[in-house]
Order: C-alpha cells, then structure tokens, then sequence
C-alpha cells in the first residue's frame, strides 16, 4: 500500500495530559452478528444485509473523513492502546529504553503547543530565506534539494516539483534498489481536480486559490501580492497535471512507468534543470540508474522550468513549504489548513485533536521505534508474534496450495506460461506482523521541546537510510507500512507479501470460527497472493523482474477477463455523480473476485470431513460470507469519496467492492438460496471470472 493507502487508513487518536494504566488489547470479531442488517435481503443487497447494522449503530465521528470497520474504528481503537504506551513514555524521565525515550519526548514537543506558538515562523526562517535568495531558475535544483531533504518520507501534501524515492529496479526488480523520479508538485489530490470544467470543479479551484493565498499571507506577503502569487501557483500546478499520464495507466501500466535512465540521460530529457546540483544538495550518492517513472512529464516539467519567472517558482516554494509543515507551526496555519483540507475538500465538519495530530507523526517519522514497543507490549504469552506468525505461514501455505491447483487447471494458459506461473507462485514470500531486522537511523537526535527539529531530523534520517541502499539489493525488511497500521500489501518487485502485527491482531480475534478465520485472514492473504497474479502483478516474473512470459494467446485471454472486471466496475458508483474507474481499479477488484473464491476452497479442504454448524443461525458458508463483506463496512463524505475516485485508492469501496464480487459467485448464490433474477446474482454467462 503507498501513499494513496495512507489516505484510507487514517488514524483516530485521542489526547490526554496524564499518564494512563495500559489498556487492555482491543477485539474487534471479523465477523459481527450486530453488524447485520437482519431486515434486508441478502440476494437484493448484500453490502446492507451484512454492514447495515453497522451502519446504523456507528454514525461516522465529527473529526474523520472516512470511517471503516476495521481500517479506522478498529484502529482507533488500537491507537488508543498506543497512546497509552506513548503518554506514559513521555511522562517518564528515568528507566526508559531509547525507543520509549524517544516516543515519548517527540509526542512530548508536539503536544507542546505552548513552545511551537512561541517559536512562530521562527523554524520555518532559514528555509524561506533559502527560497527569498533565489536569484534565478539556474538556482531552482539547489534549493528543492535542500527542501527535500527534510521533508518525510512520506510526506503529507507532496514534494514540490516532483516525488522522489527508492524501489527496486524497473527492469531488474529486487537485485537493485534504484531512485525513482515521479510526477508531483500538486496541492490538490489528482490530476482531475486541475482540469474539469464542471461547475463544482471550478468552485473548488477558486476555494483552493483563495486558500493558498492566505496561506501565503500568513506569511508575510501582502494581500494584493498574495491573491495575484496565488493564481500563478494554481496555474503552475494546472501545467504540471496537465502533463501527468491518467490514473489508470499509472496503476497498471508497468512498462509505462518502467524507464530507467542513466544520470546522463535523465540530465537530456530536462536540459534546464540541473540534476547534479538537485542531488548534492539533497545528499544523494552518485547512482548507477534512475527510473524516470514518466518522462514527458519530466520534459514538460523542464520546459516550465524555461519558461516560468523565478519568482512564481518562488511563491510556489513557499506555498508548498508552508503547507506541508503547517501542522508544525502556530495555530492559525494549522486551522487555516484544516479549513481547506478538512472542511472544504473532504466534507469533515471538525479537525483531530492535537492528540491524534500526533500521534499520527509519531507513526510516520519514528515507525521502527514505535513498532518495537508495541509488540514488546502487545504480544506476549500465548499471543506472541512468533506463534502468530507461524500459524499463519501455515495458512498461506493451504492458500498457495489452492492457487497452484488454480493455475494448473485453467483451460486458456499454454504449458510453458504455466510453467512460468508455478515457478512465481513458489517464490512468493510472506512477511507476516514484522520485519526480521529494522532499519533505523540509531544516531536520530528526538528532543522534547522541538517539534519542529525532530520532524525534520526524521525526515532526513528516513532518506538518509533509503539513499545510503540506492544500487544495492532491496532489502525485504524496508516495509511500506508501520507494524502498528491495519495494514498489508503485495510488493512487486520483491514478490513478496506484507502483514503488519495489527492486521495480524484484528483477524486472529476470530480464530475460534474457522469460517470467519478464513474469511478474514484467508481472504486478506489470497487476496494479496492474487496481486501476484493480477492485471499488474502478471507483468512481472518469479524474481520481480518486468518481463512478458505471456504468450500472446495467453495474454488475450487474462485481458478479456480482466475486461469483465473493469467494464463491470464501471458501472457502480461510491456515491451519487462519483462513479468507479473500472479501468484504474481493475487490480485491486481482480484480486478480491478471486481471493473470495480461493480462501473459500482453502477452508473447505481444511475443514474437510469435519461437521458444518450453525453460529449464530448462519451456516459456515454464510459465515465466511458475512466475514469477507464486512471488512469492507465503510462510511465517507463526499469530498473523501471524490478523492479515492481521483486517485486517493484503487479500491472500490464499501457496495461496489462487496457488490461486484458476489454477482460473480456461485456459492454466494447457493449459500443464501438466491435465485435467477436476484440482483446479487448475474446470469452464469456474464459473470466474470479470472482466477
């Protein structure tokens, strides 16, 4: 999961100014008989028969913008358990390891709002000087290279000018890490924000440019001068959408994104912009090969660079300067972010409080540290990580097994492509809870009167440790995600399978129902093996390598049924007037159709010659059923819809994900008794099927 999945798994955290007992591990059962609507028919409207009752009974809060079952009320309540480890960490002084010392004094200086209004820009000074002593464009790759620098990782609102950040390499996959250079420099959240025309598209530019203008103001530059720096900003970042490649073919286009380049040949596609001077100042090592992941952008990016004065370059610095450490500075850029980003752009009537602000920093820039505290807390005794782990290798290991079954029996793949096919199932490896080592930066300096510092000192350490490995094997412990997230994912280039320790703690709350064990657990890991295997997944070999082993029959065969997948998708809508990209969430849909269907014959050979009981009057393919749905209970405002539907996810949330799926299914069908003619249920000659 990337940036985009940030979005959705935003976290709730709540704040408190006393050290707090620890709490007792929270259990949320993937399978909940109260989440039920018992009122609706299962065969008409199975997303309201299995979630209705959840809707009902959990209103979303005041202070979020999209709410899920287990993606956000679940993870509230595991911050919660966190941040009692955090707060008691930060009011401790003497007994405490680093990795409580150092949670503890950052949370400590971010809630210290005191200190940060005192300090005003006072932080923010060298860096608006740095942008203020531009005297040219020649200057421009110098200065975002500064910038950069100690930005997070991940950051909030984007890099300006451009997203930078080490993967594997684009042909070779794991064998060398590589820097990849990708299109960003947006305030908005997709490109489609930029460019509609509608009436409620052009409303909402206005709103955006009114609000970097007082952005803008906040610092310093005078009324008139910020509105007319405002629309030179918007109009510059209208020219840098405008270039970027559509959603769809960014998410599954592989040999599209694939470009590596040698410095050399990254220094021709963008004659004006100076990629030495860039990567001295940000510290970069000299490289080997770089993916310009899409190189018109690149171009149209250098020719903005010619032809924009230096000083919309500057007010376009200080824009995105201003905006990305807002959470960092007084008050009012904090309430003046919120008023946008929160109320304007995605519909929340109030902002987080300053607890949960924190915490979620906390979780980006010290992850490892505050990874290696929860789990020393949170598994112990019989729920301890190794036994978790171990227990589910074992089931992956049944999901593999069905897969493989899967692959040798479908009709419309040659030998030799299945050959190939089997050779990448066997390679797949799963990382499950947490890392086997962690990579850190041991010299972070984490101060407790200097949230400002410690964000920035992150930041740096963070590409420090990511620049350091460029053109050395990726290494399978550098995970996307913290262990602390409800989180998980399928890398690529590696071939390998991420689940975080809290995922791992949501789904083994089922454990005693078999059939909600798979269809929680199981489902999440044949879904993520299936990635392997997906529209996107297929473009790449046993060793992540992007390679074509398709034959040519082959391939036109899994693009007709992934057509099926899209074309359906496409017809669904998240809300009313904000439809589904068929064609951008093709993969992620792909995977879930299949993942329901293999998880569901991984138990029944588990559980073969074993009695099927009633739970709750609902029989185990019910259970399973109900399970697989209701990780997909979710709630969200329109602004937040409209985002994932720009690009924010490329999941099909909520109806359309538990809708286009068990139209597909037969045992859905048989499970509920549901017959031709029922709206969950598509003739057998249209229904889609891939795997």
């Amino acid at each position: 999961m990337n940036k985009t999945l940030a979005l959705v798994l935003c976290l709730t955290i709540a704040s408190s100014s006393a050290a707090a007992d620890p709490l007792e591990l929270p259990t949320m059962p993937p399978l909940d008989p109260a989440a039920i609507d018992a009122s609706a028919n299962a065969c008409d409207d199975f997303y309201q028969y299995a979630c209705g009752g959840w809707h009902e009974a959990n209103p979303m809060p005041d202070d979020v913008a999209f709410w899920s079952r287990p993606f956000t009320q679940y993870a509230q309540e595991m911050d919660e358990y966190v941040r009692v480890l955090v707060e008691n960490a930060a009011q401790g002084e003497t007994g405490r390891s680093r990795d409580e010392a150092m949670i503890g004094d950052y949370y400590a200086a971010c809630m210290d709002r005191k200190t940060i209004e005192a300090r005003g820009l006072g932080p923010l000074r060298p860096e608006l000087a740095l942008i203020h002593g531009m005297r040219s464009v020649d200057e421009l790759p110098a200065v975002l290279g500064a910038l950069h620098r100690t930005i997070p990782y991940q950051p909030d609102h984007g890099e300006p000018g451009f997203y930078i950040f080490t993967w594997g390499d684009p042909v070779d996959g794991a064998l060398a890490a590589r820097l990849w250079i990708s299109p960003g420099g947006m305030g908005l959240p997709g490109r489609d924000y930029y460019l509609g025309d509608e009436p409620d598209a052009v409303a909402l530019r206005s709103d955006y440019q009114a609000h970097i203008a007082e952005m803008l103001s906040l610092l310093g530059v005078s009324g008139d001068v910020a509105t007319r720096q405002a629309q030179q900003v918007l109009d510059l970042e209208a020219a840098l959408a405008q270039a970027r490649l559509p959603q769809s073919v960014v998410r599954n286009d592989a040999a599209a994104t694939s470009n590596p380049v040698t410095p050399a040949e990254l220094q021709a596609l963008t004659p004006k912009f100076l990629w030495a001077d860039f990567f001295r100042a940000h510290g970069i090592p000299q490289v080997e090969r770089v993916n310009a992941r899409e190189p018109e952008w690149l171009k149209a990016f250098d020719h903005l660079v010619t032809t924009v004065p230096v000083e919309t370059w500057k007010a376009y610095l200080r824009w995105h300067l201003v905006a990305e450490r807002a959470s960092l500075l007084p008050a009012r850029f904090q309430e003046a972010s919120f008023e946008f980003y929160g109320r304007r752009l995605q519909g929340q009537d109030s902002p987080p409080n300053r607890g949960r602000t924190c915490f979620s920093a906390l979780e980006r820039d010290l992850p490892q540290a505050l990874g290696r505290v929860f789990i020393a807390n949170a598994f112990t005794g019989e729920n301890s990580l190794p036994g978790l782990k171990q227990q589910t290798q074992e089931m992956f290991e049944e999901i593999r097994a069905v897969m493989k079954r899967r692959i040798e029996g479908v009709s419309w793949m040659a030998t030799e492509t299945k050959r190939e096919a089997l050779e990448k199932l066997a390679a797949v490896r799963l990382q499950a809870g947490s890392p086997e080592s962690w990579i850190d930066d041991p010299h972070l300096v984490v101060r407790n009167d200097d949230f400002f510092g410690n964000v920035q000192r992150a930041g740096e350490a963070s590409r420090r440790v990511h620049m350091e490995a460029l053109d050395k094997p990726l290494d399978p412990n550098d995970w996307a995600e913290p262990v602390t997230w409800m989180g998980g994912g399928y890398d690529n280039r590696r071939n390998a399978i991420f689940i975080t320790a809290a995922m791992l703690r949501f789904y083994e709350s089922g454990a005693d129902d078999p059939a909600a064990r798979y269809g929680g657990l199981g489902h999440l890991l044949a879904h993520e093996l299936i990635h392997a295997f997906d529209p996107l997944g297929r473009q790449y070999d046993a060793q992540g390598r992007l390679r074509d082993w398709w034959t040519e029959a082959d391939a036109a065969g899994f693009n007709a049924r992934a057509a099926c997948v899209s074309e359906q998708f496409s017809q669904y809508e998240y809300a009313p007037g904000i439809p589904v990209d068929g064609e951008f969430v093709v993969a992620e849909q792909v995977a879930e159709l299949s993942s329901w269907s293999i998880a569901w014959e991984a138990y029944q050979r588990a559980t073969e010659g074993k009695a099927q009981l009633l739970n709750d009057g609902y029989s185990p393919a019910q259970r399973y059923l109900l399970t697989s749905a209701q990780v997909w209970c979710t709630d969200a405002t329109e602004g937040r819809w409209q985002a994932l539907a720009a690009g924010g996810s490329s999941k099909a949330w909520a109806a359309p994900m538990v809708h286009g799926t068990v139209v597909n299914l037969n045992d859905f069908a048989t499970a509920f008794s549901c017959k031709a003619g029922d709206a969950m249920v598509k003739p057998p000659e249209h229904r889609c099927e891939v795997w």
